[in-house]
């Protein structure tokens, strides 16, 4: 008698957490969906996707590297107000620039100017 208890408490222990996890499965899919459609738009709206990466050398101490082409980039308008929240070691953004017609102020990064950035 005193086993059948403990079976029955098993099988109705299992069958709540059985219940729970599909709702976790089901708000992950939701959420993975919807990043999906955020990253798809954020392309079509001219956003490119990168990571920022920090080093420390002087006038190039922060650089794009994008996801896409592989190219590295100098922002030189990174320390605007606007874009210190995108200040750390590395971080990946949804970033809109234009590329600019000046020297270099770093060998291995094309300079660029930030129109808006967003984190990915």
């Amino acid at each position: 008698m005193n086993s059948l208890i403990k079976l029955s408490m098993v099988i109705v222990l299992v069958f709540f957490q059985s219940c729970d996890s599909a709702k976790k499965a089901t708000n992950a899919d939701n959420s993975n969906t919807e990043s999906i459609i955020m990253n798809e738009k954020l392309i079509n709206d001219g956003y490119s996707v990168g990571a920022i990466k920090y080093t420390d050398n002087g006038d190039c101490s922060y650089t794009i590297i994008d996801d896409k082409t592989k190219s590295k980039l100098d922002p030189i308008n990174m320390s605007d107000k606007k874009f210190e929240a995108f200040k750390s070691k590395s971080t990946k953004v949804y970033f809109k620039y234009r590329s600019l017609r000046r020297a270099n102020r770093c060998s291995d990064a094309r300079p660029i100017e930030i129109v808006d950035m967003q984190k990915a």
